[in-house]
């Protein structure tokens, strides 16, 4: 199966909100979405691993078919990684999973805190 190449990176467009603060967004790829915001580097479900399969529990694999619009290292210095659940590949993957102990803030669910805090240094989980 053949794929087409990535459209790139939408230039990151400043936006100001209604209280006047600067506002950008970026999307990296699958879920993974750059937000700049008050003086903060947001990134959510930090994705960026290159096209490649993945075994699952059970068998089978998910295969992700293409790699994010620009890498990690375009990102600077991330302050807080906002992870929704960290249970798949196509959600958290393997270079996402690689970034997280740079990062100041980690957030994501109390379940997930549990299963990162061996890796992940001051990650947080945040109840419902």
């Amino acid at each position: 199966m053949t794929t087409a190449p990535h459209p790139g990176p939408r230039p990151e467009t400043p936006r100001t909100t209604p209280d006047g603060s600067r506002l950008t967004l970026l999307h990296v790829g699958g879920p993974a979405l750059l937000l700049r915001l008050g003086g903060l580097t947001i990134v959510s479900d930090p994705g960026f691993d290159a096209p490649r399969d993945y075994p699952r529990p059970g068998g089978g694999t998910s295969t992700r078919l293409r790699g994010p619009a620009v890498g990690p290292d375009a990102l600077g210095q991330l302050d807080v990684a906002l992870v929704s659940h960290d249970q798949h590949v196509d959600n958290l993957d393997l270079s996402g999973r690689a970034l997280l102990p740079g990062v100041a803030h980690v957030l994501t669910t109390p379940a997930g805190a549990a299963r990162l805090a061996p890796d992940v240094p001051g990650v947080v989980g945040l109840a419902p």
